[in-house]
């Protein structure tokens, strides 16, 4: 890590933000720390090459951030996603938590991800039920039907499971 010369001046930044979306954060402002999450994404997405998070670099890179500023390199991940997921002036949905984000990155397809965020706001949709939506997509079969996941139990142990 010590190949990147302005890796000292990243760290100040981010923990400058950090602090900042803490603050906020008490005020119960989530908009506040989504922009701030948003912030560290670009910071990261700055030095980050675009050779992908499998890059022995990246792996370091993230590990490096995570132990200068005693974050998780998840954390840190989710923020870089999250800039590179929405790399305008900022998180676009002003009715979205930080929750409702973090959940999204889970969606790779921007179409559908724009779709589900159109939901959340329309029907004011908790984080546990967008959650719900997404694991219903994740299920869903090439005919568009849900499909039955089986999940390896104890054996002669059964479960029922009601619908």
């Amino acid at each position: 890590m010590s190949n990147i010369p302005n890796l000292n001046n990243i760290v100040k930044e981010i923990r400058a933000e950090l602090a900042a979306g803490q603050v906020s954060g008490k005020r119960a402002n989530d908009l506040e720390k989504s922009r701030c999450y948003w912030k560290v994404g670009r910071l990261i997405s700055g030095i980050y090459p675009e050779s992908g998070y499998r890059s022995i670099y990246g792996k370091e890179l993230f590990k490096s951030l995570s132990e200068r500023l005693d974050i998780s390199s998840r954390m840190l991940y989710h923020a870089y996603r999250f800039f590179g997921y929405y790399p305008g002036k900022g998180p676009p949905a002003k009715g979205l938590l930080w929750t409702h984000y973090r959940l999204l990155l889970g969606v790779h397809d921007s179409k559908e991800r724009k779709r589900l965020e159109t939901r959340v706001l329309k029907k004011r949709l908790s984080t546990r039920e967008l959650k719900t939506l997404i694991n219903e997509l994740k299920d869903k079969g090439s005919d568009g039907e849900l499909s039955l996941v089986p999940h390896k139990g104890k054996p002669y142990h059964y479960r029922i499971v009601e619908k």
